[in-house]
């Protein structure tokens, strides 16, 4: 399978499982790396996933841009940036690379945050990502929220159905032991009229 046609068949499946405990997904871009196909189809077979599932929520996705210290100019890096109105190379770059995620991938995404994590460059955590995820709070509180709330109706659900089968097999024990010590009555006698 080319590595552009999407998620493989476990792969998917893992995610999946990992999308339905959780209450906000990220999802990690290399910020020179074009190619999003693969991560197309994934959040697409996610959402019809999702989508065929009314007792779920599928949490809301939020793009992580990394690497943006590589973006041209790839040896200029001296933050602040401010790639929503940019001015500079570097942030004239960081505009166009989250725009083309936002063309490709917009749909499924409720933003797409930009940062460097390289030692000694750590640039965008505070001033873009944790805003972005605090904006998402509520929305996963209530992604969050309807997964417990399911896991205790299915709870409930077990505990009733041990409850009746409780309540069955205590109603046949005690029919067993009232056969059981219940004397027989005696059959008709010969000779008798």
């Amino acid at each position: 399978m080319p590595a552009h046609a999407g998620p493989k068949e476990d792969q998917l499946k893992a995610t999946r499982e990992a999308a339905q405990h959780s209450d906000l997904l990220l999802l990690v871009l290399h910020a020179r790396n074009p190619a999003r196909q693969a991560d197309l189809s994934m959040l697409q077979r996610l959402s019809v996933w999702f989508a065929a599932r009314p007792d779920l929520k599928m949490p809301r996705v939020l793009a992580v841009l990394t690497h943006i210290d590589l973006l041209s100019p790839a040896m200029d890096w001296s933050p602040p940036y401010n790639w929503e109105q940019p001015q500079r190379p570097k942030e004239i770059s960081i505009d166009a690379a989250t725009a083309a995620v936002r063309e490709q991938l917009g749909p499924y995404l409720v933003g797409v945050v930009p940062l460097c994590v390289a030692p000694g460059k750590v640039y965008g955590v505070e001033e873009w990502l944790l805003p972005a995820l605090a904006d998402q709070l509520d929305e996963a509180h209530a992604v969050g929220l309807l997964r417990v709330l399911r896991l205790e109706f299915d709870v409930e659900k077990v505990r009733k159905v041990f409850r009746q089968m409780k309540s069955v097999a205590m109603e046949a024990g005690k029919l067993l032991w009232r056969t059981l010590t219940t004397p027989a009555s005696p059959g008709p006698t010969k000779g008798a009229p």
